[in-house]
């Protein structure tokens, strides 16, 4: 399936012609699945989204060209290739539909609407309005950092709830500490702002005469009186980028 990259897709009959095809059948009814998602309860989202993938897709020759069409029009940014390659990572373990994409879509929007910001987040937007004057986000949605590059990486990535550090050691820093050295391996020069000891212990990672580490104690109601506000890491990370030549950060939320 080729797609002119070319020509705008709201004016390209054959991309028109290609959605209007009966076996996209499952691609427009998902998509009137994802607009009723507003107005039902998760439950109902999952079980509804997990039945219709199932009788639509699994009957379905074309399932992984609706998966195509699907990323193709959730991710218009992406090309050839990378779609390729989404399609086929997905297919490989469980196949992608857009009823599952529904509940995935459903489930973020949901999840940032009702955030409840941690103590740790609230005194990192205190010391971001401290240090640059930004004044405290509305929510806790961070989307505009990460489209500017801002990795935000903890070294375990799950943990249960109320029970700090309970999944550390089970695997998670073999990733993480790859994570670190693939960035560590950027020709231009990268900001890590290391919060706290345990993260201050991955600087032997990092090649400190290309790269700049930023350093203070963790963010948390325990320990950011000690040193974290006041430490101005925000306009530090743009004072480093900027001397590089490399675009700073607008940190605005």
């Amino acid at each position: 399936m080729n797609i002119d990259k070319s020509t705008p897709r709201n004016q390209d009959p054959n991309f028109k012609l290609l959605l209007l095809h009966p076996k996209y059948l499952p691609t427009w009814l998902g998509m009137g699945f994802i607009y009723l998602c507003k107005f039902l309860p998760y439950k109902v989202v999952i079980f509804l989204g997990t039945l219709l993938g199932h009788l639509l897709h699994g009957v379905s020759p074309h399932r992984k060209q609706i998966a195509k069409v699907n990323i193709q029009l959730c991710f218009p940014e992406k090309n050839e290739e990378e779609i390729d390659d989404l399609v086929k990572g997905h297919f490989k373990n469980m196949g992608i539909g857009v009823f599952e994409i529904a509940i995935a879509w459903w489930s973020s929007t949901r999840a940032i609407d009702n955030l409840k910001l941690s103590s740790k987040n609230v005194n990192i937007f205190k010391e971001l309005e401290g240090d640059l004057g930004i004044p405290h986000p509305k929510d806790g949605d961070l989307t505009p950092w990460a489209k500017q590059g801002v990795l935000l990486l903890n070294a375990t990535l799950t943990v249960r709830q109320n029970e700090a550090g309970s999944h550390q050691g089970k695997g998670w820093e073999i990733f993480t500490d790859q994570v670190i050295r693939e960035v560590n391996n950027k020709g231009e020069r990268v900001v890590f702002i290391l919060w706290g000891a345990f993260a201050q212990k991955k600087k032997e990672l990092i090649d400190l005469q290309r790269h700049v580490v930023i350093e203070s104690v963790h963010p948390s109601p325990l320990s950011a009186y000690r040193g974290f506000f006041g430490s101005c890491p925000f306009g530090k990370s743009n004072e480093a980028l900027s001397e590089a030549g490399v675009e700073p950060i607008n940190w605005n939320l």
